[in-house]
Parts: structure tokens; C-alpha cells; sequence
């Protein structure tokens, strides 16, 4: 009988959702896969950054620009601490466009908007945001439950990787999110610049995946 944990189970449905898969391709032959969460964990001068794509839609409904969100985990074996901005971080795809990553509240904006336009419950969509103020003042039921950004705001803010420094010994773990679809990708890489590092040159960090249709 196999087993399979309900945290890596729910990670491959999301990697695979939208009939997609999410496949890591480490160019680097000291890069090391985990097969279990797909992600490439790298280490450079004392420093080691894993990466794997999170949720291929952050929030669940999408009605305008997707949201994929990068879950990044930052160890830092320097006797010095050390940081890595959001500035850092650039997602390019196999044509070389490039996204920059968005600020979490950014992200919240995003999703508050998006979520004046569809009401998951009782099932309604809206197209024009009186509509939708309306509807609200006369349901007497008075759900918005589904609504990520309204309901979990602090969650969302939480769980993104912070921006602090990183002491000599520590580690730090979170999201960064970019507004890109990956399904109309057939590859991505996620280059880390560290501040010092010119990026008209290699970057020091990077994690390739390809986009691969179901």
C-alpha cells in the first residue's frame, strides 16, 4: 500500500492544476532536486536558497492578472549576516521576457479588487461593481468567506519571505509572488542577484523549471 502525505499530495495538485506540470531542471550539476516538493536547493559562498513554485493562482478566483507564487527558504552559513531584497528576484521565460516579483501588498490589492467581481456564494457573478455593492447590501446571508484577500489579509502578509537580514546561522522561509501565468509558459527560470552582483552579468542563483502540458 503506498502512502501519500496530504501536504506533498495537495502540492502536486496545485503544480499540476490547470493542465500543467511544474517539472525542476537544475542546470547546475551541485544543484540538489527534491522529488517530494520539487524544489532546487542550491548553495553559493556559505549561502543556500531553495526554490519551488507554491500555487500556480494565488486566490483562488482569477478574473484578471494571475498571481504564481515562488516558496524560497534562505540559509545563511556566512559568519556575516546577509540580505536578500525582493529586488533580488527576476522570473524569465524561455522568449526572455522577465517579471519582476510583487510587493505582498500588492498582492492584497490585486485580490481585493478581483474579488468585487465574483461572489462564490450564492453562486452569482458580477460584472460592474454597483452590482456588486448592491448585492451586498441586501443579502441578509451576508458570506464572504471564499474571499482570500478580505478574510486573510495578515495571512497573506505573513507568509511572505521577509526582507530582513538573515543573521549568520539563521534561516528565513516565505512566498514571492509574480504576475505571471505559467501555464502559457514552456519554461521559466527564477534568477537571484545579490546585492553587489551586476545584473547585466550571471546572476548567483538560479532555478529553472520547465512548464510541461498534461
Amino acid at each position: 500500500m503506498r502512502i501519500v502525505f496530504p501536504g506533498v499530495f495537495a502540492l502536486i495538485l496545485l503544480l499540476s492544476g490547470c493542465g500543467i506540470t511544474v517539472v525542476p531542471r537544475p542546470q547546475n550539476s551541485d544543484a540538489l532536486v527534491n522529488p517530494a516538493d520539487r524544489s532546487i536547493t542550491e548553495t553559493r559562498n556559505g549561502l543556500e536558497i531553495s526554490a519551488r513554485v507554491q500555487e500556480l493562482g494565488v486566490g483562488s478566483y482569477q478574473v484578471g492578472e494571475n498571481i504564481t507564487s515562488f516558496y524560497l527558504v534562505v540559509v545563511n552559513h556566512r559568519q556575516q549576516e546577509v540580505t536578500v531584497p525582493l529586488e533580488s528576484f527576476y522570473l524569465v521565460d524561455a522568449g526572455g521576457t522577465q517579471v519582476r516579483p510583487l510587493p505582498p501588498q500588492n498582492v492584497l490589492a490585486t485580490l481585493d479588487r478581483q474579488s468585487d467581481y465574483l461572489i462564490p456564494y450564492p453562486y452569482v457573478g458580477y460584472y460592474y461593481l454597483e452590482d456588486s455593492r448592491w448585492a451586498d447590501s441586501t443579502d441578509t446571508m451576508g458570506s464572504s468567506l471564499p474571499y482570500y484577500a478580505t478574510n486573510h489579509p495578515q495571512e497573506l502578509l505573513d507568509e511572505a519571505l521577509p526582507v530582513t537580514p538573515v543573521l549568520s546561522g539563521a534561516r528565513v522561509a516565505g512566498m514571492v509572488y509574480f504576475p505571471v501565468d505559467l501555464a502559457t509558459k514552456k519554461s521559466i527560470e527564477l534568477r537571484v542577484y545579490l546585492p553587489g552582483t551586476s545584473i547585466s552579468g550571471p546572476p548567483d542563483f538560479t532555478f529553472p523549471f520547465s512548464i510541461e502540458k498534461n
